[in-house]
């Protein structure tokens, strides 16, 4: 896939979620989770991307075999539909324009592996809790999810004014209005300690595979479903 098979970012309407990443680069996260379907022996394959952006990760996933169901609050569908085109994916992106506090079990077939960059934190901690739960429900045993989590030390955050908020509660903008537009988080965020996103995957009833905190203050983690 050439560069130019992607959008112009700059014709993008922004969301107010964050830059969108996953047009730029595959990341050491996306990376890992590569190796984990190289390696799958599953009879499940397939997978979900939440919070997808341009889906890149998702999109070599795809031409490996696997199926993919996409969900973003942007209208990507044309996007999807271009590359499932190109690269003959037919069947195997599935693209859905939703807000992730409205998925429904029934959008959600089994599946073996889950992404969610960067995506978590715009969710209030009740909502995070019922995605996972969601997520937990439709993995099929030894699936992973593979997650980028921000925290009141990322770089965006220097002006975050709820981190001492109970988690249940802790739902507010950045107040520093250069940050919010440099980064272009517009929107509400809970930020997790690292501590406090190990405990959001373990109370769902994942188990911990790998998790670490960046220098620019994001958590990375990859949970499995025993």
């Amino acid at each position: 896939m050439t560069k130019n098979s992607y959008p112009n970012l700059s014709n993008m309407k922004s969301h107010g979620k964050g830059k969108l990443v996953s047009a730029e680069r595959v990341d050491a996260l996306e990376k890992e989770l590569i190796k984990f379907l190289l390696d799958w022996q599953g009879n499940v394959r397939a997978g979900a991307d939440f919070g997808c952006g341009f889906g890149r990760a998702s999109t070599v996933a795809s031409i490996l075999g696997y199926k993919v169901f996409l969900f973003d609050s942007l209208d990507l569908k044309e996007h999807f539909q271009k590359i499932s085109n190109a690269l003959s994916l037919q069947e195997k992106l599935i693209f859905k324009q939703i807000n992730l506090e409205d998925l429904q079990k029934t959008d959600l077939q089994p599946i073996s592996f889950a992404l969610l960059q960067r995506v978590i934190h715009y969710l209030p901690y009740e909502n995070a809790v019922n995605l996972l739960s969601l997520i937990y429900e439709k993995m099929v045993p030894d699936g992973k999810v593979f997650a980028t989590i921000s925290t009141p030390e990322s770089e965006f955050a220097k002006s975050y004014p709820c981190a001492k908020v109970p988690l249940e509660k802790r739902f507010c903008k950045i107040e520093n209005e250069e940050d919010r537009l440099r980064f272009d988080v517009l929107s509400p965020v809970c930020l997790y300690s690292k501590k406090e996103a190990e405990n959001l995957f373990s109370k769902v009833g994942f188990k911990k595979e790998h998790s670490e905190q960046s220098r620019f203050g994001n958590i990375k983690m990859i949970y499995y479903r025993p």
